[in-house]
């Protein structure tokens, strides 16, 4: 796993993630001469929390960042910033292992702020507006048990913006209208949505933002 900001983890590694994403960084943009005002962070659960770190860390390194299954930890071991980056969070309000309304996560994977509190921060942190706008998702897939609500926050420092996809209904997984979980998986994870693509959606976020 990642070791990300949750300090009551007690599975997670002690390695220097960060460091490692840095230099990685450095290494694309010296090799290939990737444009350094666009570099995205994109995680799903602890990759998300890791996401969170990174925004958290290394902030003056990344453009935007996105937080699939995740949310801020309670008891945080980062570093805490005071750098805007604009954020995405997409979370499931069923999901069995992270708390749509915090609290302590499955397996002993320790405790989380509620999403709502999680995406409140970064609105706070990046002084966006308040007052968001809300779009909601056709029901494409009428047997998944889950539909998807758009909660968009412009008008953030440096044209940052914060953007909440929630899941109502969904669990501990990706939304996909091609790639679908097996039934057995989802009997440990809860519903999976399919009225939308999750990279399409991140992507969408992400493509027009540069430093």
């Amino acid at each position: 796993g990642w070791n990300d900001c949750r300090s009551d983890t007690p599975t997670n590694p002690n390695s220097a993630d960060v460091l490692f994403i840095s230099s990685l960084i450095d290494f694309i943009i010296d090799t290939y001469q990737a444009d350094s005002g666009k570099v995205y962070a994109l995680g799903t659960s602890n990759g998300g929390h890791l996401c969170i770190r990174l925004a958290e860390e290394i902030p003056d390194k990344l453009t935007a960042f996105g937080a699939i299954l995740a949310s801020n930890a309670i008891n945080s071991q980062c570093l805490r910033s005071n750098v805007p980056i604009s954020a995405l969070f997409m979370n499931g309000t069923s999901d069995p292992i992270l708390p749509y309304e915090g609290g302590e996560m499955a397996f002993n994977r320790g405790e989380v702020l509620s999403t709502e509190a999680s995406v409140n921060y970064w609105i706070d942190k990046n002084n966006t507006n308040t007052v968001p706008q809300i779009s909601s998702f056709d029901d494409i897939d009428v047997n998944d048990n889950s539909t998807v609500e758009k909660h968009l926050y412009l008008n953030g420092t440096d044209n940052t913006e914060v953007v909440l996809y929630k899941v109502i209904g969904g669990g501990h997984t990706e939304p996909s209208i091609e790639e679908r979980y097996n039934s057995i998986f989802l009997s440990l994870t809860g519903n999976q949505n399919g009225d939308i693509e999750m990279a399409n959606e991140v992507w969408a976020f992400f493509k027009n933002k540069s430093r």
